[in-house]
């Protein structure tokens, strides 16, 4: 049987075509539902990996999944998870998709008598060009907002918080490569691009690299965490480095200017040299702080 085939099944709510569905994608994650039940549109799923799944991440995987499917019949499902080869369950979860869909409504509900108010009230007030501008102006407005924030949403359904973190913090650390790092009189501001700033900035490129690859919506552990962070903490490192060595860098410049002693007990660090610190100890504290939420 084709994958259309089965989803068209999903829909109209054949249980073994929906669990089919979420082991397929479960399996990378080394997950799978080994027991189910569907009765009057509540299903119940049983999940089983090597190691107890994390309960908000599987809830959020599983809500998202069927969701897009979008199973009309579909009213509750009760999550179950426990460890391979252990009887015990360990945690229990239920998604209700009733009030989801009941508040969806509610607000599309809203939103359109909202408009329709809005128009009627100012309809014997206003001029056929006000009430054009008007009309065009409350289609505009509500199109903005939902594109900002379905684009919102779609970015943050699409990463585990933990990868979304990394790759954020990682950007701007490559960031204050191009932001000054120091500040001098005549010199003026010197960014990291004009120095070892390159080389932090390769050291922020591994985190970026591995929070795209792979499943985003499982999190950065063992070695490829360690990918990440070791690299950065290098970064943070040596931005800390540069500012205990800011007077030998501004030597290093001025040395053949007539002001390089007036240089050397001005230098004040910038900017970019504290964003690159942050970013370098942010980056590790959140490998490990956000790997279960």
């Amino acid at each position: 049987m084709t994958q259309p085939q089965i989803i068209q099944l999903a829909k109209q709510g054949n249980a073994k075509a929906i669990v089919t569905l979420i082991n397929h994608s479960l399996k990378p994650k080394g997950i799978q539902v080994v027991k189910y039940s569907l009765k009057e549109g509540d299903l119940k799923l049983m999940l089983e990996g090597e190691e107890v799944p994390a309960q908000e991440q599987m809830t959020n995987f599983v809500r998202q999944g069927l969701t897009k499917i979008n199973i009309p019949k579909l009213q509750t499902v009760q999550l179950h998870a426990k460890k391979k080869g252990q009887p015990t369950t360990i945690w229990q979860q239920t998604i209700d998709f009733t009030s989801a869909k009941s508040q969806a409504q509610t607000e599309q509900n809203h939103e359109v008598n909202k408009f329709n108010n809005s128009y009627h009230q100012n309809y014997d007030h206003s001029t056929s060009q006000q009430k054009n501008k008007h009309l065009q102006n409350s289609k505009n407005a509500p199109i903005e907002v939902s594109k900002v924030n379905y684009w919102l949403t779609q970015l943050l359904e699409a990463f585990h918080k933990q990868k979304l973190a990394i790759l954020g913090i990682a950007i701007l650390g490559c960031l204050s490569t191009f932001l000054p790092w120091l500040h001098a009189p005549v010199i003026g501001s010197v960014s990291g691009a004009k120095g070892d700033g390159w080389i932090t900035l390769m050291l922020f490129i591994p985190a970026i690299v591995l929070s795209l690859r792979g499943d985003r919506l499982t999190p950065l552990v063992g070695n490829l965490r360690l990918g990440a962070t070791i690299p950065a903490g290098l970064a943070a490192f040596t931005g800390l480095w540069k500012i205990f060595a800011l007077n030998s860098i501004a030597s290093d410049i001025g040395d053949d200017n007539p002001f390089g002693a007036m240089i050397s007990s001005s230098i004040e660090a910038g900017i970019g040299l504290y964003l690159l610190i942050a970013a370098g100890i942010a980056l590790c504290v959140v490998a490990w702080v956000l790997e279960k939420r």
